[in-house]
């Protein structure tokens, strides 16, 4: 894999990763400010995230065609992240509140079995 490749890659992955950041920061919130900031910052993100990456494939494409191909393609997943990304916002902030819940979940049961070992 390239460097290129490498770069593009981690500007898809990078606002989904600042989102889990961002939860686990303000986990101890009520959860209704925990969704909507969640939500709002990735939406945001995932917006910038889009244009970012499709101005990143076009300046550094490795070659002239690559380069001519990209900018010739229509601006759909620049609108889709703009106008749909507090959907995708949304399911990782669903994903992260479950993972959430199981780990408070299981550390309660273990706290339990812990005081009866006692």
């Amino acid at each position: 894999m390239s460097e290129y490749e490498i770069v593009k890659n981690i500007i898809r992955v990078a606002p989904f990763l600042l989102m889990v950041v961002v939860f686990f920061r303000i986990r101890k919130e009520p959860w209704r400010k925990r969704s909507s900031v969640v939500v709002s910052i990735g939406w945001i993100l995932i917006a910038l995230s889009a244009i970012a990456y499709w101005k990143y494939a076009v300046y550094f494409a490795p070659t002239e065609e690559l380069k001519i191909s990209l900018a010739a393609k229509d601006g759909a997943p620049k609108v889709m992240a703009l106008v749909f990304g507090w959907v995708y916002s949304l399911l990782v902030y669903c994903i992260l509140e479950f993972v959430k819940s199981l780990l408070e979940g299981m550390f309660i049961l273990t706290k339990k079995i812990l005081r009866k070992q006692r």
